[in-house]
């Protein structure tokens, strides 16, 4: 079932943003190809939550940005797209996590995590769901003998997300190629993170959906570990569904607007040419607080200052200068 559709991003504004809109796009094809009528399975793609709070550095509403996210009887899934069109490379960070490069026309680039930023977007989630009012709301309380024994545990009678299995996958484009380096293996407690080629991702959930099956099913002895030990009705599941497709809220820039211009970067001929107005639409204009905090997040992955100039319509020199204001807080 699909409770919120992928949109293709209306005017990708650089070279970067196209090929993570197309890995995305390709991600959301597969999974809406496998379960748009899986009455079981509901998907959300490029979902964007807001939690006033979960506050940021700068005190405005916290920001979780989630590309595709699988809703189950037996849990979550959120699948991170990645844009890779030669190699991506991962290994052991020497201190129990894991490093990431990327290759780009023969040179190796360092890459955040996506491990790590899907961690991330897990912990927001969880707590977004967890808000007392909120979990009543979407689950209600144990059944009377289950919450006899809650209470005797000094549990909560109310269900609860704490313990819900919120399992995290990194979808590669197909064409590109993974690189495990040192012998590395993906965390496998207490849920396998799955790190692998877009067109592998549905299997794997499938292959875990049968897991959570197996570990609720009473009458199966068979040692499953963690799976299925927590559950949704179905009914609860919809709910669940529709209430994180309410909660999304749009970028400014994926409201339809005029085809923006990319800056390219410093020294490009065409950084030259044009007038001001044309090449940089905001230069002047105040910094709305969402787009500092957009412009913190893209510059900590690795964007140039000309795709950030691009990207926000305003002069190379004037990223430069607010990043080093944002940087002195």
């Amino acid at each position: 079932m699909i409770a919120k559709d992928h949109k293709a991003a209306t005017w990708p504004r650089d070279a970067r943003e196209y090929a993570g809109s197309e890995a995305e796009k390709q991600m959301a094809h597969y999974l809406h190809r496998r379960y748009q009528s899986d009455p079981e399975v509901y998907l959300l793609h490029q979902l964007r939550l807001k939690d006033a709070d979960q506050r940021e550095q700068d005190g405005s509403a916290g920001v979780c940005q989630i590309d595709h996210l699988v809703v189950h009887r037996w849990g979550f899934f959120l699948v991170e797209s990645k844009s890779v069109i030669e190699e991506v490379q991962v290994g052991p960070d020497g201190g129990g996590g894991d490093e990431w490069s990327r290759t780009y026309r023969g040179e190796r680039y360092g890459m955040p995590s996506p491990i790590r930023q899907a961690r991330r977007q897990a912990e927001f989630l969880r707590a977004l769901l967890c808000v007392q009012n909120r979990r009543t709301e979407l689950l209600g309380r144990w059944a009377l003998g289950a919450r006899t024994v809650a209470r005797v545990l000094g549990r909560s009678d109310q269900r609860d997300f704490v313990y819900a299995p919120m399992q995290l996958i990194v979808a590669i484009s197909d064409r590109g190629r993974i690189l495990r380096l040192d012998g590395w293996e993906a965390p496998k407690k207490p849920f396998r993170v799955f790190v692998a080629k877009a067109d592998l991702v549905t299997e794997y959930i499938d292959e875990e959906l049968d897991r959570h099956r197996i570990g609720a099913n009473p009458l199966d002895v068979r040692p499953m570990g963690e799976y299925g030990l927590w559950s949704m009705k179905p009914e609860e599941v919809s709910r669940v569904a529709e209430f994180l497709a309410r909660c999304h809220t749009e970028r400014r820039w994926d409201r339809p607007v005029d085809p923006p211009v990319t800056a390219p970067d410093r020294g490009h001929p065409a950084a030259r040419e044009g007038p001001i107005g044309k090449r940089f639409p905001n230069a002047g204009s105040r910094w709305p607080e969402e787009d500092d905090r957009d412009l913190r997040r893209l510059h900590e992955r690795g964007w140039s200052i000309g795709e950030l100039a691009g990207r926000f319509g305003r002069k190379p020199n004037a990223i430069r200068s607010r990043l080093r204001k944002l940087q002195e807080g």
